[in-house]
């Protein structure tokens, strides 16, 4: 079939040759469908119903090179906050400590935080994203998540 050669087309992505590219299927699956032309069972079908073409099992975690493909994209972080408690003074003026142990001074909190993914960057080890109009660097070892958040639909779509 002369569609066959249409799978080995080199694609913009790195996709190995034996793994299943999403626009590589969709774009099978047009041609199919289109191929008969106008009047044809093909394309009434291509008319009458939408055809989405996804990825198995896809959580919206971004991981490795997938933080290059959606810079630019809202994201939520889900990380851990780090707060240092400021120490207590005495009434002579002097800090207290409790032991010597900084340790007990730091507090870490799980957190949600929304904006736009502006990069990742390993050497630096930390994740930078936009948060209306200020930028937030993130330091990735205190990083659980980074996900994309659902798709949002319209009023009267089912």
């Amino acid at each position: 079939m002369d569609g066959d050669n249409d799978m080995d087309d080199d694609e913009d992505d790195d996709t190995p040759s034996n793994a299943i590219s999403v626009p590589r299927t969709a774009r099978n699956i047009n041609e199919h469908l289109s191929k008969d032309g106008k009047g044809s069972i093909g394309h009434t079908i291509a008319e009458l119903h939408e055809i989405e073409v996804t990825t198995p099992k896809f959580d919206n975690v971004l991981r490795g090179r997938l933080f290059q493909v959606y810079k630019g994209f809202d994201v939520i972080v889900d990380h851990w906050e780090v707060k240092k408690q400021k120490k207590k003074k005495t009434t002579k003026g002097l800090s207290e400590t409790s032991g010597g142990n900084d340790d007990d001074d730091v507090q870490k909190k799980r957190v949600k935080t929304e904006g736009k993914l502006v990069e990742r960057d390993m050497e630096k080890n930390v994740t930078i994203i936009n948060v209306k109009g200020r930028n937030k660097k993130i330091n990735n070892d205190l990083i659980e998540s980074v996900e994309l958040p659902k798709a949002k639909r319209e009023k009267g779509v089912k």
